[in-house]
């Protein structure tokens, strides 16, 4: 029955990505000029291996300076091994750790990249949710209040399923281990809080674990501190 489920599921998924693939190609872009013009993804591992691994106009202009794509390959191969050379594992290390604090410590996602890029109106929301809003600061110290939460629950949860007590499924697994994948992936991409939008969805559901093993512990508390209590009175 999940075999059956798997390859519907397979089937389905292929069938619409066709289709849609069928439609872009043939009603919107010119399938020549889009190959002409596409970026490798080397490109994104070059620039996530400079500065602080954000976007940077230098590597744009040095990938857009190639014609030949063979070229180009060995070029962005060469370049990504000079500066991994160049930095040594120390300097790998402290650049993974400046690109984690850019991707995971900035609850908002980094969405008002596009929210603040040349609104044509503006509106009392913008006060909020652009850069240079008034009350940017709030919004952006609530956003960071709620994303560190869940990522804490996802965290605790993760730390209890060691105990023998609080065995998991293989189900809760795969979520914190999609965590990590996402993670290691950012490391050697370009940097931004926003790439890490599309697997929101793990981190809450992976929190609620979290919730129930803080729900667990606090009745552990609970139940101890009542003991210790009834034991201090049938002392007296």
């Amino acid at each position: 029955m999940c075999f059956l489920l798997a390859v519907t599921h397979i089937l389905v998924i292929g069938t619409v990505f066709s289709g849609v693939n069928h439609v872009v190609y043939s009603e919107i872009l010119d399938e020549k000029r889009a190959e002409e013009q596409n970026t490798p993804y080397l490109h994104w591992i070059m620039m996530g291996a400079q500065g602080n691994g954000s976007y940077s106009v230098t590597d744009y202009e040095f990938t857009r300076s190639y014609s030949d794509k063979k070229e180009l390959q060995k070029a962005l191969l060469d370049e990504i091994s000079t500066r991994y050379k160049d930095m040594g594992i120390s300097g790998v290390l402290n650049l993974w750790r400046v690109k984690s604090v850019k991707c995971f410590g900035d609850g908002s996602l980094a969405l008002s990249d596009f929210f603040d890029d040349q609104p044509q109106k503006s509106t009392k929301l913008h006060e909020w949710i652009v850069y240079s809003g008034q009350n940017f600061s709030k919004y952006h110290l609530f956003c960071n209040g709620v994303f560190f939460l869940f990522l804490l629950l996802m965290f605790l949860g993760a730390l209890e399923s060691f105990s023998k007590e609080n065995a998991v499924s293989a189900d809760m697994r795969v979520l914190w281990l999609t965590f990590f994948g996402v993670w290691l992936f950012l490391m050697l991409w370009e940097t931004s809080a926003r790439y890490y939008t599309n697997h929101l969805s793990s981190v809450l559901v992976a929190a609620i674990y979290g919730f129930r093993c803080l729900d667990t512990a606090l009745k552990r508390f609970w139940d101890g501190w009542k003991k210790r209590a009834v034991e201090v009175q049938e002392a007296k």
